[in-house]
């Protein structure tokens, strides 16, 4: 039941994984073009962590793949913006994976 229990975990945290950071009010320094670059920047790391992470990945490794996909971006707002999904992501991810590791 244990494997069960961690396929469903891994798939809803696959399914959390896929939503991006909210867009921003456009300004001059910030188009809707670049935003958009956050957005795929995103797929591709929410996309490496739903094939790679396991029940034992530390949130750390979360944090720090998301950093690192989307290291190019300039934009503040944006950037606030990825940091809070990542905090989001992060939350959900203990409450999915915690008891598993914990043998819960």
């Amino acid at each position: 039941m244990q494997a069960d229990h961690s396929t469903n975990s891994t798939a809803s945290f696959a399914r959390l994984l896929e939503s991006p950071p909210a867009l921003h009010d456009l300004t001059d320094d910030c188009t809707l073009a670049l935003q958009r670059n956050l957005t795929t920047a995103w797929g591709v790391a929410a996309n490496y962590l739903a094939h790679s992470a396991r029940v034992d990945t530390p949130p750390e490794t979360v944090l720090n793949v998301f950093q690192a996909f989307t290291r190019h971006i300039a934009c503040q707002e944006c950037l606030r913006k990825r940091d809070q999904r990542i905090e989001e992501v992060i939350e959900r991810w203990n409450e999915i994976f915690s008891p598993l590791v914990n043998g819960a």
